[in-house]
């Protein structure tokens, strides 16, 4: 049940369901669903009888973006070549493998990088699925195209969709606006503070080193001055 999200995902990405400036350019939706179920049923028996494993065994995700949206819909390929591309890639894979090249290929790769590339899945597939449900607002590119703005102007370039045309939910927009109702009643009750502050330190001439400071030419009171009358009486 785990796997089962690549029965309606794979036929999904690969015949662009859902976008309908792609529409037809890829294979029958009804069609790729079916290859899908069969070569995962085929792929999962053969695992446990040829090599005697517990695994289950599906058509991959990411590969299918890739022929999808750079073969397809990039190069402008026919779905057919694009799937022809694919079998090569196998027949490719398969001597990898039975060379033992395959093997030495994953062994040098980093812990961390498989990590990563698991997490990169992950990631995949949710934003697919925010997509599907509406929780990202649509854009008039396609998905994981490097497109312009809407304007078509080239201007500003960004991965679509871009960050600020992600949609919050409505607890979100909640939160949002008792933050923001929050922080205009902490200013309200900044602004009478300050100013209280600001007249109490003129009161009590705190701060006030410029007003107190009198011009050098203007006479001085304190024992170093001199007024005439002091002058006389001496």
């Amino acid at each position: 049940m785990v796997m089962a999200y690549i029965i309606f995902v794979n036929p999904a990405i690969l015949s662009f369901a859902g976008i309908p400036a792609l529409a037809g350019q890829g294979p029958p939706f009804a069609a790729v669903q079916a290859a899908t179920c069969l070569v995962a049923g085929a792929m999962t028996i053969a695992m446990g009888l040829v090599a005697n494993y517990p695994l289950a065994v599906a058509s991959g995700m990411g590969l299918n973006a890739a022929v999808a949206f750079q073969l397809v819909a990039g190069l402008k390929l026919p779905w057919q070549v694009a799937m022809g591309v694919v079998f090569i890639e196998g027949l490719v894979l398969t001597v990898l493998v039975l060379t033992g090249f395959r093997e030495a290929m994953m062994n040098a790769i980093p812990l961390a990088l498989k990590r990563a590339i698991g997490v990169g899945i992950g990631l995949f597939i949710l934003f697919i699925g925010l997509y599907s449900a509406h929780r990202q607002e649509r854009a008039a590119g396609r998905p994981g195209d490097v497109g312009r703005d809407d304007n078509g102007s080239g201007g500003r370039r960004h991965l679509w969709p871009a960050p600020d045309r992600v949609v919050p939910g409505p607890r979100h927009q909640e939160r949002i606006a008792d933050r923001d109702r929050r922080d205009d009643r902490a200013g309200d009750r900044r602004e009478p503070v300050d100013r209280r502050r600001r007249l109490s330190d003129s009161r009590s001439g705190r701060g006030a080193d410029v007003a107190g400071r009198v011009a050098p030419n203007s006479p001085r009171s304190g024992p170093e001055s001199t007024s005439p009358s002091s002058c006389a009486s001496a």
